[in-house]
């Protein structure tokens, strides 16, 4: 949503009080919910599955990328 606002702003000129921009502002929040949602949902999903799956979600909390996680 960030994105398609930054480029609406520098490639359109769009303006902050353009009702484009105000519809992708009211947009964000369930966005990152249903990111949220998903993220929650994957976390699961390896948390419940086979070794091999619990080794993958243990690479999201332990692993090198944790931090960027």
């Amino acid at each position: 949503m960030a994105a398609a606002k930054i480029l609406a702003a520098a490639c359109f000129g769009a303006k902050e009080s353009d009702p484009d921009m105000h519809a992708l502002h009211k947009a964000e929040w369930p966005v990152m919910a249903a990111e949220t949602f998903c993220l929650f949902m994957i976390a699961i999903a390896l948390l419940s599955g086979n070794e091999s799956a619990k080794l993958a979600f243990s690479a999201f909390t332990d692993g090198v990328w944790a931090v960027v996680f």
